[in-house]
């Protein structure tokens, strides 16, 4: 693994310069050389751009940090902040490899989970008790959660079990193709080849339609299958989408605990209420619906719909997507 870092004297893109000219030629021959040479690079904290002359005329963003795959796939969680500038016209680069940690990470649902055996099973149980009864939202919070967990532990279980199954089929095949260099194989031993590599083959295919489905690459739709290439893609996606710093009241904060906070209370002020005092309507001269109408809005979805619904959307999408 390497890492190559330094004043480059080029820029990316347009937003990298600030009262300075771009050159769109120069900029391209930049991101030629670093994308065939497999070069990646972190989201840069701290400022925005690394040089200013001494006269602050202009801005620009030349000084980097770029990683090889191997470096990015180990710490897709490294970050890379710009300091001040006391002594130079250029920031000091700093690249850190430690995790701060954020908490859990959230829970997903792969769709090549529903092609296996049991997690039909997992549903059911959790829904056990809940058929006929009326459903409140805590209640239907409470399954959620206890749905979440069994997944977890199912798939736990599961994944075990799979690796456990492919492992023997890979040494089985590999016993297989080792007698064949001493002798010509029966029908059995073929037919036991061939099983064989199917499994595996169906196994990959769907660790690949998971990486596609986390990725969520046009490439990877089409049916690129370097997931050498898709897991430095995921990571980069990863690498960039961290917040690793934030500006809270003038103080730029690293700890997670005051992040989540801030990002909290910012959430919080845009969804609150603006007006404590809302208008409010008597209801005259409106149209009403008659009973059978309101009927028909508060009642239970039957399995029919649902399935209707679901079935209805593609593997990748969700209703309303």
């Amino acid at each position: 693994m390497w890492v190559m870092a330094g004043d480059f004297n080029a820029v990316r893109e347009e937003e990298d310069r600030m009262i300075s000219r771009f050159d769109n030629y120069n900029a391209s021959v930049f991101n030629m050389f670093i994308a065939e040479t497999g070069m990646m690079e972190y989201q840069m904290g701290g400022y925005k751009f690394t040089y200013m002359p001494d006269d602050g005329s202009s801005l620009s963003k030349i000084n980097r940090i770029l990683v090889c795959d191997e470096f990015m796939n180990k710490w897709p969680l490294a970050k890379v902040k710009a300091l001040s500038r006391y002594l130079s016209n250029h920031s000091p680069l700093t690249l850190t490899c430690s995790i701060s940690d954020f908490g859990p990470i959230p829970f997903k649902f792969y769709n090549s989970w529903l092609e296996l055996e049991g997690i039909q099973g997992v549903v059911d149980r959790a829904l056990e008790g809940y058929g006929n009864e009326e459903c409140s939202m805590k209640d239907l919070a409470g399954i959620l959660k206890t749905l979440k967990a069994d997944i977890k532990q199912w798939r736990k279980e599961a994944k075990l079990k799979e690796e456990k199954e492919l492992q023997e089929i890979k040494t089985e095949v590999e016993d297989i193709e080792k007698v064949a260099e001493a002798r010509r194989l029966t029908i059995a031993e073929k037919e036991k080849r061939i099983e064989g590599k199917w499994k595996i083959k169906k196994y990959e295919k769907r660790r690949l339609t998971d990486l596609k489905q986390k990725a969520k690459m046009k490439w990877a739709k089409l049916g690129d299958e370097n997931s050498k290439f898709i897991h430095g893609i995921i990571n980069c996606r990863k690498a960039k989408n961290r917040i690793n710093a934030l500006w809270i009241n003038g103080k730029r904060e690293t700890e997670p605990k005051e992040i989540k906070k801030a990002v909290l209370e910012s959430f919080s002020g845009r969804f609150k209420e603006p007006n404590s005092k809302r208008p409010s309507l008597d209801g005259r001269g409106f149209r009403q619906l008659t009973t059978d109408q309101a009927k028909k809005l508060i009642e239970d979805f039957s399995k029919e719909e649902i399935k209707e619904a679901v079935w209805a959307c593609g593997s990748d999408k969700a209703p309303g997507a």
